[in-house]
């Protein structure tokens, strides 16, 4: 018996050699760690804000022994990943002082909760535009519209790439490099449902709104992400679109005002 991968990477083929027949197993294929720790919450249903850490790190070091099993390379950062669970859950063991405020360094998960959904929003960044892109590839040829001079008040407007993208939230998250570990008060973060309702209230208001602008009143590293994927998410139900602008920004337009 052994083991093929197809071309695709996203199956496998147990080949018997005596009878010349296989079987063929379709499995995730994970680009890294974080990969197998988003598809592992999803498959457990879990709450990514509230980690129940024995049980991920369980199903995780499972899957890296399944992987073995499969003849599979488990890359050095599969194993330094484990060994971050492992030390989170003994820190979950750990008897903490007793404070009249929780702080979200109390908190041994919050870390790797802020490095899952940072990853999640780059990953559904470039999801959205593969989707983009087929529909465009789709849609008929038409010839450049002429663009009209003397708008300066109103500037133009272009089609938001991934960069710009990419560099809006980047540029968003870098306001919180030198924050001072310790000082924001431990709170649960608004779901991605309440910050859609939030962005939805603003477009009533305002024909376009400046996604900058939008992230200076966040106070955190994880607001400003969670605020990002509910964008990610408006384009993906086709409620907004998203114009590229000067400076790593973008300005989020209500489709019916397009």
């Amino acid at each position: 018996m052994s083991l093929a991968e197809s071309p695709g990477g996203d199956r496998l083929y147990l080949q018997d050699q005596t009878l010349g027949s296989g079987i063929c197993l379709r499995l995730p294929v994970f680009e890294g760690p974080m990969d197998l720790l988003l598809f592992l919450i999803r498959r457990e249903e879990i709450d990514v804000f509230n980690i129940p850490i024995a049980l991920l790190t369980r199903e995780y070091l499972r899957s890296l022994e399944l992987m073995r099993a499969l003849d599979l390379d488990v890359g050095g950062e599969f194993l330094a990943m484990a060994a971050t669970l492992l030390h989170i859950k003994a820190r979950m063991l750990l008897p903490r002082p007793v404070k009249e405020f929780a702080t979200e360094e109390d908190d041994p998960r919050r870390d790797l909760v802020e490095r899952l959904l940072e990853y999640k929003a780059f990953k559904e960044s470039a999801e959205v535009f593969r989707v983009w892109e087929s529909a465009q590839s789709e849609r008929f040829c038409r010839s450049p519209q002429e663009v009209p001079e003397g708008n300066d008040a109103e500037e133009v407007l272009r089609n938001v790439t991934l960069f710009d993208l990419l560099q809006a939230f980047k540029r968003a998250m870098d306001r919180f490099k030198e924050e001072q570990p310790g000082y924001n008060v431990f709170m649960q973060p608004e779901t991605m449902d309440q910050r859609m309702e939030f962005l939805r209230s603003r477009l009533q208001d305002h024909k376009r709104v400046s996604f900058q602008l939008i992230a200076l009143e966040l106070e955190t590293r994880l607001a400003v992400i969670i605020t990002f994927l509910a964008i990610l998410e408006m384009v993906r139900l086709g409620e907004i679109l998203l114009r590229g602008m000067a400076g790593d920004d973008f300005y989020l337009q209500a489709k019916k005002a397009a």
